[in-house]
């Protein structure tokens, strides 16, 4: 018997409210994409459900794995170990951009929000040590074949409808612990805000900058506190360590 696994950043905040800036903000960016878009996208929101329930906002750690059932439990300490390991604490990402990506199947497109680099490079950590133990597991890492973003239509780089995730490539190598390198993915992190089943046509482009760059000049900001792993039907919540961490023990604040 088979279960489906998968490996998200989150924050004790990622239920927000209707009164949350960051969601109040994040909702009026795809409301007016919505309406700028119309003419081309049919674009449904990740941010309610069908019901009006607040979903979840999470930032794609690995693949959808399938794993047997006697995998659940050595998987489920491999990971715990792994996210202790990896010694990153919780810390905040920015968002900066505005663009279309598709899924692996190339059969459902998504509105994102890329995510600027935050400082000590906690994503590429976490990705690196979830990434490893997926691979020990004999499931794909996620984010590996590397991106080579084309740009298609007009406007500034950023606006570009990548090849995919697969399609991403590093930009370079970056030193971790130990003699531990780490690839920079950095380019391939983003929150899905929303999604279609069309591929935007051309003329999307420059209406989705323009839709990012009328957000008034407002941060947006989000703390990542916990990875999220779904095993099944159960979803674990780990929080990262308040504290620095080496192979010996807590060592810092």
């Amino acid at each position: 018997m088979m279960t489906q696994a998968c490996m998200v950043g989150g924050s004790d905040r990622f239920h927000m409210s209707r009164a949350s800036g960051l969601l109040m903000s994040i909702s009026s960016i795809l409301a007016h994409a919505g309406r700028v878009l119309s003419a081309d996208v049919h674009l449904h929101s990740l941010l309610k459900s069908d019901l009006e329930a607040d979903l979840p906002l999470h930032i794609s750690l690995s693949r959808t794995l399938m794993l047997a059932t006697y995998q659940r439990q050595p998987f489920t300490d491999a990971i715990e170990k792994a996210i202790a390991a990896s010694g990153v604490r919780p810390f905040s990402v920015t968002f900066n951009d505005l663009r279309w990506v598709p899924n692996y199947e190339n059969n459902r497109w998504f509105l994102v929000l890329p995510i600027a680099k935050p400082p000590g490079d906690g994503l590429n950590k976490l990705l690196a040590s979830l990434n490893t133990v997926a691979e020990t597991f004999g499931q794909p890492a996620l984010y590996v074949q590397g991106i080579k973003p084309s740009v298609a239509g007009k406007g500034r780089e950023s606006a570009r409808l990548d090849k995919g995730p697969e399609a991403a490539t590093p930009n370079r190598r970056l030193g971790g612990a130990g003699n531990q390198t780490l690839e920079d993915m950095s380019v391939c992190f983003h929150v899905s805000i929303g999604w279609t089943l069309e591929r935007p046509p051309e003329t999307a482009f420059n209406r989705t900058v323009a839709v990012y760059d009328k957000r008034e000049g407002v941060k947006l900001e989000l703390a990542i506190q916990t990875v999220k792993a779904k095993i099944g039907n159960a979803i674990m919540v780990l929080p990262l360590a308040s504290r620095a961490v080496e192979s010996n023990g807590i060592v810092g604040l």
